[in-house]
């Protein structure tokens, strides 16, 4: 996903600078990559008021291009990657067996009873054995690493909802451009002020 802030969000801003014609370019990068910043903290903050996610992780996956003054445009984007269940706050293995997760804020903290925690490839995360046939019966500290390999595998990897699932609906895309519009403005003002300091 990427919201882009084109030249004609600018226009509106360069009218109101003919009087620092020069400095335009100057003045509309700065403002915009201020108000990109913005955008990304406001996608940071609305991703994780749904999603149990830690902030590192959130921020780590929100990136923002710069504009420069020979081009003016840039854009704040959002890794659709799903995350892996350790990612959500809270994530922990249980001593009875079977890992407690909470991935919607407002949702419960549940027990997955099959799962468990594990390293891979340098990090560590949640898996879940392919159970085929009939399900069995979960079995507190029954000491399933030591099964015969066949009984072991396959596994895979737990994950949650990725990123853009929630930043995309329409509404809160709608409530992140009103926000980064108000900020674009603000910003401009700001980069004007200065310029005009200066002279």
């Amino acid at each position: 996903m990427q919201i882009l802030l084109d030249k004609d969000a600018l226009n509106e801003v360069k009218q109101a600078l003919s009087g620092l014609s020069k400095n335009i370019p100057n003045i509309q990068s700065r403002a915009l990559n201020k108000t990109m910043i913005g955008v990304r903290t406001d996608k940071s903050a609305a991703i994780r008021s749904h999603l149990n996610l830690k902030k590192t992780y959130v921020d780590k996956h929100i990136t923002v291009k710069k504009s420069f003054p020979s081009n003016v445009q840039g854009s704040v984007n959002t890794k659709s990657k799903r995350p892996g269940l350790m990612m959500f706050g809270g994530t922990k293995a249980l001593k009875k067996g079977g890992v407690s997760v909470k991935v919607l804020t407002s949702g419960a903290t549940v027990t997955l009873k099959h799962a468990f925690v594990a390293d891979s490839k340098g990090a560590t995360h949640v898996f879940q054995r392919e159970y085929t046939g009939k399900a069995k019966m979960f079995k507190p500290n029954f000491a399933y690493a030591k099964l015969p390999k066949k009984y072991r595998y396959p596994i895979y990897r737990l994950a949650g909802p990725s990123l853009a699932e929630h930043i995309g609906q329409k509404k809160v895309i709608a409530e992140i451009s009103i926000l980064a519009g108000e900020r674009l403005i603000k910003n401009a003002n700001s980069q004007v002020e200065y310029e005009l300091s200066k002279m």
